[in-house]
């Protein structure tokens, strides 16, 4: 079946902005850890901090949880990229290795949600950028 090439352009168009809303949201949590890092910081010098630790804790907690969203998104994007190029005819190599380093993420960032979780408000020591 002949498909036509501006429905595909317009798929291409829409994960496209897809992957910039999920940068967007990824740089602004990305702001949160550096908030998260420097409140570790004041903490270390005995200073004032920004979030108390129980606060931070659930602040990393969230931002980890966005970020799995974002993970899981983006293997989304990549199964749908993947049918378009196969609906091309390209090459699906380096999409494919795009949905394996994807998995190995979303283990990473399970994996650091779980540290979070079972890291004790008073032992609040870990700040993943996962």
């Amino acid at each position: 079946m002949k498909y036509d090439d501006r429905i595909l352009r317009q798929e291409k168009i829409k994960l496209i902005n897809y992957q910039i809303i999920a940068n967007v949201i990824f740089g602004v949590l990305t702001f949160f850890s550096l908030i998260l890092i420097y409140n570790k910081k004041l903490d270390i010098l005995n200073k004032k901090l920004i979030l108390n630790k129980e606060d931070a804790r659930a602040v990393d907690i969230t931002r980890t949880i966005i970020i799995l969203a974002i993970v899981l998104f983006d293997q989304y994007i990549n199964y749908e990229t993947r049918k378009i190029t196969e609906i091309e005819g390209k090459d699906n190599e380096p999409i494919n290795l795009n949905i394996t380093s994807t998995y190995f993420l979303v283990i990473a960032t399970i994996i650091s949600l779980y540290a979070t979780y079972i890291t004790s408000e008073s032992r609040f020591d870990s700040i993943s950028l996962v």
